[in-house]
């Protein structure tokens, strides 16, 4: 039994469904109810955003595409196979969602909690600017969520249905 294989795809595996599964719910479920239930809304994801769950999924991201491409290096693949050819198309997407989610949805939604925070902490009702800024920023990490969200599923489709190619 190859043990550094065995824990190499664990670690793809596990860190791969927390990755995606975190980041589809949040996308489809999680933030569309959160801004549908307004400040208590916004508070909610204000206090998700202070806990350990945005750290959860960069380190779950990292750890699926490290883990993948030393699968990818382990078992040999060439781009001389159709199934190489797809492991590493997805792989290089997965690659492309890590990047994109640290540098784009990452901060977006940094900002996005920035705002709420002050407007919370103002204790006044928000002014039509700075409810014009939410809206906005609100808008820039809801396309975020959707592109981090379709890159991550093609990089699972890749995965999936390579072995079948």
């Amino acid at each position: 039994m190859d043990i550094l294989l065995v824990l190499l795809r664990f670690v793809h595996i596990v860190a791969g469904v927390f990755w995606v599964g975190a980041g589809l719910c949040m996308t489809f479920f999680v933030a569309p109810a959160a801004a549908a239930a307004g400040a208590a809304g916004g508070q909610f994801m204000q206090r998700l955003g202070q806990s350990k769950f945005n750290a959860a999924i960069a380190l779950s991201a990292i750890l699926t595409v490290v883990g993948g491409f030393l699968l990818y290096w382990r078992l040999g693949y060439s781009l001389a196979s159709i199934t190489g050819i797809t492991l590493l198309a997805g792989g290089i997407v997965g690659l492309v969602a890590l990047v994109h989610g640290a540098a784009i949805t990452g901060p977006a939604t940094a900002k996005l909690a920035k705002l709420s925070g002050e407007v919370q902490v103002s204790g006044k009702p928000p002014t039509a600017d700075a409810m014009a800024q939410l809206q906005k920023q609100l808008a820039e990490v809801r396309h975020a969520g959707l592109v981090s969200s379709t890159l991550v599923v093609i990089a699972v489709t890749a995965m999936a249905v390579a072995r079948y190619l």
